[in-house]
């Protein structure tokens, strides 16, 4: 007789193979199959649960991107629009006076880059704040934005 030692759920049975039937059988009369097969499904069942698992974290990270993108973050907010909008008209007169030789590609350059910083300092404003900018917010973007105007119209 083969013996067997099987550790399931912090219990250790002792399996007799019978020579006659092929049946694996416990001491206590339980098949050994059928333990067998409950380990086999308890594994099968935690595979679907991880599955599962990443299905509805990938599902939740998908959700969170898309709202970030569409409504969670109001680029429509008036405040943001503004000063967006004054970001957009200081890109063109820069690139306009780089076009007609008034200014270099260096200067332009540099303008733009304090544009940008502007830019990013508005988003981050905007994400602190659920979407929106505060009226001091937006005040002290335009402040900025008045200086780099200045910059613009001396070059």
């Amino acid at each position: 007789m083969n013996k067997k030692i099987i550790c399931h759920d912090q219990l250790s049975f002792v399996i007799k193979k019978e020579s006659v039937k092929g049946i694996w059988r416990l001491n206590s009369g339980f098949t050994a199959r059928s333990i067998i097969s409950a380990m086999h499904l308890k594994i099968e069942t935690m595979k679907s649960k991880i599955l599962f698992s990443v299905l509805f974290i990938a599902f939740l990270g998908i959700a969170h991107i898309s709202m970030a993108a569409d409504g969670g973050f109001a680029k429509k907010h008036p405040r943001r629009a503004e000063v967006n909008q004054r970001l957009r008209n200081q890109h063109h007169r820069i690139h306009y006076k780089m076009k007609h030789g008034e200014i270099s590609r260096r200067q332009a350059h540099r303008l733009h880059h304090q544009d940008h910083r502007i830019r990013r300092e508005e988003r981050r404003m905007a994400y602190r704040h659920h979407g929106h900018l505060s009226g001091h917010n937006k005040y002290r973007l335009n402040h900025q934005e008045n200086r780099v105007s200045r910059k613009i119209v001396r070059a």
